[in-house]
């Protein structure tokens, strides 16, 4: 018994016994019986055991429950009570309103109409036990996910019961809002299964595969309704409900639903099935902190250009104007050079001052053991970004965000010469996704490496901007060390800059230990100390000489 329900109390008098008596006097009568005071007083105690329904739904409820347990198959309802089926059919409303009281499941057949009376009525009656029937609402997720389980059980040629149970299921719900949307939106009955497959998966977080997905459903039309599906002619296709992850062959081709789908399918409970950006990932424009940064001129000229490139008011006229050309509209940029030279820290403050998000790529989640899920994540990656961007552009907001691949020296490397192991055959698939997908972006995508050299050259054409980031001038360190260290006289200031030639994230390393001490000790670090400390920031103390660039 599921918890929450009260026990079942004892019928004083035999349930089974009266129902076999409606049955002997009814039975070849045409739903007429003599109106004898026993029978009466059956039909009575019945109506009201039954949960005050009237006297036909008795008589109906006591035939089907005969024909069940004697398993006649031979016999249907209507020759159980030697009428037309037409004539029976004129107690369809008594008969719909059985089946909402949960006391007769209605289906449909090649045979026509046919009825169940479920197991908890039937143990009721065989135990000679009050029914209770747990109304249960309507919940779209359990009725796909009932689909499923029915389309799942296709061993030994189940196809047609399992079509047949599943429109049965369907009749059952047949005036829910989910199910007529669907029915009027597709009219066959397998379009519709296959629908519900799809939804199915969907809330357990994944994509259909196209092959796999039509064979369940289809069967021998399998073949045709595939081919349907790539040529886009399908009716779900056609009408909005699915669209393809992944098109290519049969094998590899995956579909989920739309928005208006999900719509249609889970209303306002479907935010709780969006696939959401964990905190590690998205990275909020509010939650990054403003810093002034040093760029050398060269830098800075090309910095704010990227700015008003993706700056909202002239981002989107750009890329109309590139589309009414035929040219590719995405603005992949590449930030290279050495470490500690900013590339990481331009990006979030070109967020800030842009106003966008940025979604954080991890490369080292986009490694998987398991054969083929690599490229699967690569290829989820942008289609999880186009999602983004699409429902930002459909609440009316332009700033769509940032895609960035930082420290993506793993995956931008020249492509490896092919000798038959599996780990070269994954990392060249990787590469090959991740090329297909930047020819065909429409977003913005900043990739940072500390390795251009490298560097393949098919990523290389793909990025519309690359920008090389050199360990900072002297002029650069003498701002960036008074910026940090506003104590700090400048004629100091610039000596450290000739002394150390450090880049920006070694001044910042050194500064957070300076300021460290200070908490610890109470008074600020004296100009020694901070050369102590300049001294034990690099491993090799040896000088590369000074280059231009700029810091973070």
């Amino acid at each position: 018994m599921e918890i929450g329900m009260k026990e079942p109390r004892k019928i004083r008098w035999n349930v089974l016994a009266a129902i076999d008596y409606v049955c002997k006097q009814t039975k070849y009568k045409k739903l007429k019986y003599e109106k004898t005071p026993q029978m009466q007083k059956t039909l009575e105690r019945l109506c009201s055991y039954f949960g005050g329904i009237n006297e036909n739904q008795v008589i109906i409820l006591s035939a089907v429950l005969d024909l069940q347990l004697s398993h006649d198959k031979m016999t249907n309802i209507s020759d159980f009570f030697n009428m037309t089926a037409l004539s029976y059919l004129q107690h369809n409303n008594e008969i719909e309103d059985l089946d909402e009281r949960g006391l007769l499941d209605v289906g449909i057949n090649e045979e026509g109409h046919s009825y169940d009376i479920p197991q908890i009525v039937v143990t009721a009656i065989l135990r000679n036990s009050e029914i209770i029937i747990e109304k249960k609402e309507f919940d779209p997720v359990d009725f796909v996910k009932e689909v499923t389980m029915i389309l799942d059980n296709n061993l030994y040629n189940q196809f047609k019961k399992n079509k047949e149970k599943v429109y049965k299921l369907e009749t059952k719900n047949s005036k829910q809002p989910f199910i007529k949307h669907v029915k009027a939106l597709v009219p066959i009955p397998s379009d519709r299964s296959c629908f519900y497959a799809i939804c199915s998966d969907f809330v357990d977080g994944f994509d259909t595969n196209l092959q796999h997905g039509f064979r369940r459903v289809y069967d021998n039309n399998a073949t045709s309704k595939i081919r349907a599906m790539l040529s886009e002619s399908h009716v779900l296709l056609k009408h909005g409900l699915v669209d393809f992850i992944i098109k290519g062959n049969v094998i590899d081709s995956t579909l989920t639903l739309t928005d208006k789908a999900k719509k249609i399918f889970l209303g306002e409970n479907e935010y709780l099935y969006e696939r959401k950006l964990n905190e590690k990932s998205l990275i909020l424009p509010s939650s990054i902190v403003s810093k002034h940064l040093f760029y050398s001129p060269e830098n800075q000229k090309q910095i704010d250009t990227l700015y008003s490139t993706i700056e909202s008011k002239n981002l989107l006229s750009i890329q109309n104007s590139l589309r009414s050309k035929g040219l590719s509209t995405g603005i992949c940029i590449l930030l290279y050079g050495a470490p500690g030279t900013g590339k990481t820290e331009s990006v979030y403050q070109i967020a800030k001052a842009t106003n966008r998000q940025i979604i954080h790529v991890d490369i080292s989640t986009t490694k998987s053991c398991w054969f083929g899920e690599s490229e699967k994540l690569i290829e989820r990656i942008f289609v999880d970004y186009k999602r983004s961007c699409k429902k930002l552009l459909a609440h009316g907001k332009s700033d769509i965000p940032i895609l960035l691949f930082n420290e993506a020296d793993a995956i931008l490397q020249k492509r490896m010469e092919f000798h038959g192991g599996g780990v070269e055959k994954t990392e060249n698939a990787m590469q090959n996704i991740l090329l297909e997908n930047m020819e065909k972006f429409e977003g913005i995508l900043i990739a940072t490496t500390n390795l251009a050299i490298n560097l393949d050259a098919a990523f290389e054409r793909r990025f519309l901007f690359k920008i090389k980031f050199d360990n900072p001038s002297v002029e650069a360190k003498t701002a960036i060390w008074r910026s940090k260290l506003e104590w700090l006289p400048e004629n100091q200031a610039q000596l450290l800059a000739n002394e150390y030639n450090f880049s920006g994230g070694e001044i910042d390393n050194v500064v957070r230990k300076a300021t460290m001490e200070e908490i610890l000790t109470g008074s600020r670090v004296t100009i020694n100390r901070l050369e102590e400390i300049c001294n034990t920031e690099k491993l090799n103390n040896s000088d590369s000489g000074n280059k231009v660039g700029f810091h973070v």
